[in-house]
């Protein structure tokens, strides 16, 4: 997904710190709140739990990836946080 959004919001004509934030929230993981959904709607929340966990554990490798490939490849360089 976190591709996608990079090819998509190119074409998109949004600052290039907007890009890079819909980029990095992408390869973001599932929602936890999710499971609660499941457990209401009797759906297979372990499954749910199961897939949780998995994206946690891939996007602290795809995380910072995503980060080094941002900052190195030009059209979204990824700026600084200036908050004076």
């Amino acid at each position: 997904m976190p591709l996608f959004a990079y090819f998509l919001v190119g074409h998109l004509g949004l600052p290039d710190h907007y890009q890079a934030a819909a980029v990095l929230d992408l390869a973001m993981p599932s929602m936890v709140l999710g499971i609660v959904l499941c457990d209401r709607y009797k759906l297979d929340s372990a499954l749910y739990a199961m897939m949780v966990t998995v994206t946690t554990a891939l996007s602290l490798i795809t995380l910072p990836l995503w980060h080094q490939v941002l900052t190195r490849l030009p059209g979204i360089p990824l700026l600084p946080l200036n908050l004076n």
